[in-house]
């Protein structure tokens, strides 16, 4: 996991998953320092190099979710978010570890950066 804080880029994370079983959900493990560190997060990197096709469930709200296919990546962008969990799609197969990757972000206006790095 490498973690970056930059004026210009605010906040960045990468996740890689385990095995996440069949049918099921997983949280990425988005500690409560790195919440309380932004408040939220504004931008998602997740890319499947599984064979099963995956949901990104953005703060656990099923009418908040995005399908990843195989292969593929998605990008999620323009919503604040504090959490992500991961749900297999596939009701047989497993996925494999680290083949799932999840960059979280949070790209600070030049107001909040500010804000964020004066001392009074």
């Amino acid at each position: 996991m490498g973690k970056l804080h930059n004026k210009g880029y605010g906040f960045m994370k990468q996740y890689v998953m385990g095995i996440v079983t069949s049918g099921s959900t997983s949280d990425i493990g988005i500690s409560d320092t790195d919440r309380n560190t932004t408040q939220y997060f504004n931008i998602a990197y997740v890319t499947n190099n599984s064979a099963e096709d995956i949901e990104i469930i953005l703060d656990g709200n099923t009418e908040r979710k995005i399908v990843c296919l195989n292969g593929t990546a998605v990008e999620v962008t323009g919503s604040r978010f504090r959490n992500i969990q991961i749900k297999n799609l596939d009701g047989v197969t497993d996925t494999s570890a680290d083949e799932i990757k999840i960059t979280i972000q949070k790209e600070f206006s030049r107001l909040e950066e500010v804000e964020l790095t004066e001392v009074y």
